[in-house]
């Protein structure tokens, strides 16, 4: 696949970690495919989910919008 953009990349680790938006959100607003904001996350290791909508940041449990 392509490589992202490092802008992309910093922006989607910022909505990964800073909000409780979905990942399909996170790729919408940022033009880019859900598959792109999931490989971000797990090279990342930013959220760890917990079932399909419940994520860990930080050992923080949240609950994707």
């Amino acid at each position: 696949g392509t490589d992202l953009p490092r802008w992309t990349i910093q922006r989607c680790q910022e909505l990964l970690r800073q909000t409780d938006l979905g990942l399909p959100t996170i790729a919408v607003r940022l033009g880019v495919s859900k598959s792109s904001v999931v490989t971000v996350n797990h090279r990342y290791k930013i959220r760890e989910y917990v079932g399909k909508r419940s994520f860990r940041i930080d050992g923080e449990l949240h609950e994707a919008d």
